[in-house]
């Protein structure tokens, strides 16, 4: 019935409900923009990796060949794993991408590689 006063209430609650929910995914969808905002503007760049890296062992970039340069993403933990070679040695790093600290470092001399796989 078009003047039935329980129906015009239950259109009136379902507008609401409707209203309701449109603002939670639209609050949801900017809380999911600031924050992937927030994450892509405070990670350091490819360059900043490179950088920590030469600084750790006092060389320049034009001293080494890097062989991989790449942003790494593990749970919740995001680094960059930096890998370069200086003559006989191959430099391992992983930079924590947010901070830019060295999580991990090490150098192989080439023969130590060669002389660890089997025959």
């Amino acid at each position: 019935m078009p003047g039935d006063p329980e129906e015009a209430r239950k259109m009136k609650t379902k507008k609401k409900r409707r209203s309701r929910i449109l603002a939670a995914e639209v609050i949801g969808a900017l809380a999911v923009a600031v924050m992937l905002m927030v994450l892509t503007t405070s990670l350091i760049t490819e360059n900043g990796a490179k950088y920590v890296a030469l600084t750790r062992v006092n060389l320049k970039p034009e001293d080494v060949t890097f062989t991989k340069v790449k942003l790494e993403d593990v749970g919740s933990d995001a680094y960059y794993a930096v890998e370069f070679q200086r003559g006989d040695r191959n430099y391992y790093f992983q930079i924590d991408a947010v901070e830019g600290i060295i999580k991990e470092f090490r150098i192989v001399r080439v023969q130590d590689r060669i002389a660890e796989i089997p025959a």
